[in-house]
């Protein structure tokens, strides 16, 4: 039995603070208080993230995959420690009012995000079939970001064959949505 696709981002995600604290540790960073605030912000995220992964899972992330897939990505997810290896490796510091500026977008951005992913949890299994159109859903096909799958080539074969699939994403075989 190979591992869900889930365990790999899980473990990354959960990961992020010990990164984080690595390269804090790796270029004596500790008196800087943009990779403390980096390591505050991520890796609560990170931890946030796997209770969400635990408790209204992503359909889309509880696919196997192969080994291979998996450490792609794993390590494609890794990019995401390039922020703060150059916030420590550069000695950068923001200003506080740039600080309390991320803090106050990455607590809204938190809430819409995990807001919408328990939004079509619930959807899902409530009325599955059919399209979520309200709530945070009811302006965007993703909430959170308008470069996802379901958002582009999915609406366009929508349009096309009138079919929605069990991800609430309008699609057909064709989008390339895994549900479909």
């Amino acid at each position: 039995m190979r591992p869900k696709h889930k365990f790999y981002i899980d473990t990354h995600k959960g990961a992020n603070a010990l990164a984080v604290l690595a390269l804090i540790a790796g270029y004596d960073a500790w008196h800087n208080e943009t990779a403390w605030l980096y390591l505050a912000l991520h890796g609560t995220y990170g931890l946030l993230w796997i209770w969400k992964s635990l408790r209204f899972p992503d359909k889309q992330w509880e696919q196997e995959v192969t080994r291979g897939y998996g450490l792609l990505t794993w390590f494609t997810l890794t990019l995401y420690w390039v922020g703060p290896w150059i916030i420590v490796r550069d000695d950068l510091h923001a200003a506080p009012w740039l600080l309390a500026l991320c803090v106050s977008m990455w607590g809204v951005g938190v809430f819409l995000h995990f807001g919408a992913d328990m939004q079509k949890h619930m959807h899902l299994k409530l009325a599955p079939g059919t399209l979520l159109t309200d709530g945070l859903w009811a302006r965007s096909r993703n909430p959170i970001t308008s470069a996802s799958c379901s958002s582009t080539p999915a609406s366009a074969c929508s349009r096309a064959t009138g079919r929605r699939c069990s991800c609430s994403a309008p699609c057909s075989s064709a989008c390339g949505c895994p549900t479909c």
